[in-house]
Parts: C-alpha cells; structure tokens; sequence
C-alpha cells in the first residue's frame, strides 16, 4: 500500500518486499527526492500464511519514529536509509498493491486496509488486542447465553434509553459514567 509517486517521490509506502531468501516488511517516507527518505524493513517473515500488519510512525522524520507489528507483536527494524530531509506530503491517492502507476502492482491478497489519520499513533496494546480479536475472537471475549427471566418469563429484555449521550472527552482520559436502565418487559399469564 502506497502514497507516493511513479517517481518515487513524496509520500510513503508499506510493502512487501520478496526479494531473496528472506522476504520481509518494509515501511518506507519518501521525501521531494529518490534521495531524501527512511526506510525500515522486519526480520524475515513467512510467506504463503494470511499475517496481521500494521504500521505507526510518530512524525520524528526517522526511523526511530516507526513501528511495525505482525501479528499483534513489535517487529526488530533494520534501518535501510535514514536521511529524510524534506517533507513526505503529497496530493495523491493511496493505492493498494501499486504505486500511482500499473507497473509495480503486486499479486498478493489484502483484507481490511485502514489508513489512520495525522496525528493518530496506536499504541502496542491496541495493536495486540486488535490482532487478538481479529485471529481468534473466542478466546479474546466470552458470551454467555441461556439467561433467563427471573420472574419466569421468556420475553427478551429490553434497553429503555434509546441512546446514550456520550460526551466528547479529551484522549488518555475517561468519560463520566452513564445511566442506561434494562428490563424485562411484564408477561401476560
């Protein structure tokens, strides 16, 4: 996946690269040159097996600022270049097994792609629960089913608040509680 140009220039790019014995990942911000960029790149990965990756940079201009994880866990990053000096902003779209152009397109399957906006940098532990819910949703929550009506009925309960008011609260802090009332409704005999 790719915002950068056919020239390889401005933008940046997620990618896999195959090349020799030890195909890896490998995330890449391009600058206004084919000169001025930081690219990092996973350990080898195995290939022919569906993997759960997701990229986050924090804005530091290096390679120290990005993070790649494969399969919920915080991949060691080999830095391949580490000289972006210029800006990495374009006005292209993002494209999925391309760069701007038919040329470079890849035959590789991709599911669910997401592009987070400026500013957003997940945490590990987002990352790893993500993943967690994703691979195996069994094991990540639990559902309890079989709940019966104390009063002897079987009628569904029912939520009484249509919606609830969620005020706009500030990132890293929690929101006051709400109250939401649920019953079961009377049963004719």
């Amino acid at each position: 996946m790719t915002k950068q140009s056919a020239a390889e220039n401005s933008g940046w790019m997620l990618f896999q690269n195959p090349v020799g014995a030890s195909p890896a990942i490998e995330f890449g911000l391009i600058g206004t040159s084919a000169q001025t960029f930081a690219l990092a790149r996973t350990n080898s990965i195995s290939m022919g097996t569906w993997h759960y990756v997701v990229a986050t940079y924090s804005g530091t201009s290096t390679t120290a600022g990005m993070n790649i994880y494969v399969d919920g866990v915080p991949q060691t990053l080999t830095s391949i270049s580490n000289n972006l000096s210029t800006t990495i902003l374009n006005n292209l779209a993002p494209a999925i097994n391309s760069r701007a152009t038919a040329d470079l397109e890849s035959s590789d399957g991709m599911d669910e792609l997401r592009v987070s906006t400026k500013g957003v940098v997940l945490t590990p532990a987002w990352v790893t629960a993500s993943y967690n819910n994703e691979s195996s949703p069994a094991t990540f929550f639990g559902v309890t089913t079989g709940l019966t009506n104390q009063g002897g009925g079987t009628a569904p309960a029912a939520l009484l608040t249509s919606s609830l008011p969620f005020p706009s609260t500030p990132r890293g802090t929690t929101s006051a509680a709400l109250a939401a009332t649920l019953s079961t409704p009377a049963m004719a005999r």
